[in-house]
């Protein structure tokens, strides 16, 4: 769960940072680089969390992402004073694994993505956007 959290705490400062960057500059490529990596990490967020929940009755409507099963997860584990359910090791690989996926992703697109963007913002004499 931490790394899910981490994760999502990483991107949204990225994203931040990229939107106070661009506000700073109006160049087309800048801009092109920072849309670029803002829908990128965008997409491995809402892979991990689910960014569209506003009220009580959102869960209900839009799909729990893998943070949120990780979370059940935990309080299935954690309740009640006998052994955890038996496939919940199973169930915590499969989570583990589609975390891993997208945490690759994102390390992926701040190899690029990010790399690029930084460059941009080097060429017009920006401070460049930390990754993690």
């Amino acid at each position: 769960m931490s790394e899910a959290n981490q994760a999502v705490i990483d991107i949204r400062r990225i994203k931040a940072d990229v939107a106070d960057r661009l506000t700073r500059s109006s160049d087309a490529r800048l801009e092109t680089a920072g849309s670029t990596l803002t829908t990128s990490v965008g997409g491995v967020e809402e892979a991990i969390y689910q960014v569209r929940n506003q009220s009580g009755q959102d869960p209900l409507n839009f799909p729990i992402r893998i943070n949120n099963r990780l979370a059940s997860l935990l309080r299935v584990v954690t309740r009640g004073d006998g052994a955890p359910i038996g496939n919940a090791p199973v169930i915590l690989n499969d989570l583990v694994a589609e975390l891993k996926t997208e945490t690759d992703k994102l390390q992926e697109i701040l190899v690029t993505q990010l790399a690029a963007f930084n460059q941009e913002l080097a060429r017009v004499g920006l401070p460049p956007v930390e990754g993690r």
